[in-house]
């Protein structure tokens, strides 16, 4: 079995979106962090330059933690007019970021992405869900609206559609590498928002080392599964939304 680092079989290329699909369990955090930038950027790559987006504010908070010497919060980025700075660029540490706080920044300042060579986009799959959530906000708030106007609002309103248009034009700066990285990128051709992207596509070897299912459970109400857990028994939970994974965790208590 491979580490990630060692099955990808393709090379990536500046001028597109590179995805890289990689099972649960395959250490995509790990590669993106500890080898992508090196890999880009060159030996003692400028970690600063970096730029890694994730979903959601646990993941961010997830990969500060798990990363200490290598990543940091964007409002450690910022000087005390709350702009964008590289005064602290010293610690050299990648800058993790949600996509929602990248959709902000750049509705700020539409050139926020020309600060990064690299741009990660982990996760990128849920980059998109919220648009058509925002979308149906706007309608039945406004349902007389016709189509025109609901997109004109949903352009000014979505954070997660802006993100998705920077990384677009991201991927066709050939000063920067943005590189998205998921178990389950299949949906995104079809995104309307990205009907442009150019798409390159990286082969993982199947050895690469992942998470295995030995045992698939089917259930109606997943309390049930919980009380039928063995005490100590190790459990791996995944869930959408927040609000779920902490519930699991009481329950698990």
């Amino acid at each position: 079995m491979l580490y990630l680092s060692d099955a990808i079989r393709g090379e990536l290329q500046t001028d597109k979106f590179n995805v890289i699909k990689a099972p649960c369990g395959s250490g995509k955090s790990y590669y993106a962090v500890n080898v992508l930038p090196s890999k880009v950027l060159g030996e003692n790559p400028p970690l600063h330059k970096v730029l890694y987006l994730i979903d959601t504010i646990n993941g961010r908070d997830g990969i500060i933690q798990s990363y200490p010497d290598k990543a940091r919060g964007y409002d450690e980025m910022i000087d005390k007019n709350q702009n964008f700075a590289f005064v602290d660029c010293e610690k050299n540490k990648v800058v993790v970021i949600t996509y929602a706080k990248f959709g902000s920044l750049i509705k700020r300042n539409v050139d926020f992405a020309k600060n990064f060579r690299l741009i990660i986009a982990d996760e990128f799959h849920n980059i998109y869900w919220p648009i058509p959530a925002d979308r149906q906000q706007l309608w039945n708030a406004y349902p007389l609206f016709s189509s025109k106007s609901i997109e004109i609002m949903l352009e000014e309103n979505s954070l997660n559609l802006a993100a998705m248009k920077a990384l677009l034009c991201a991927a066709r700066n050939k000063d920067i590498m943005t590189v998205g990285i998921s178990a389950t990128p299949e949906d995104a051709p079809d995104w309307r928002e990205w009907a442009d992207m150019p798409f390159n596509d990286i082969c993982v070897a199947e050895n690469v080392r992942h998470y295995i299912e030995h045992r698939t459970v089917h259930y109606g109400n997943v309390d049930a599964v919980i009380r039928s857990l063995t005490k100590g028994e190790k459990t791996l939970f995944y869930a959408t939304h927040i609000r779920d994974i902490k519930r699991f965790m009481t329950a698990c208590e």
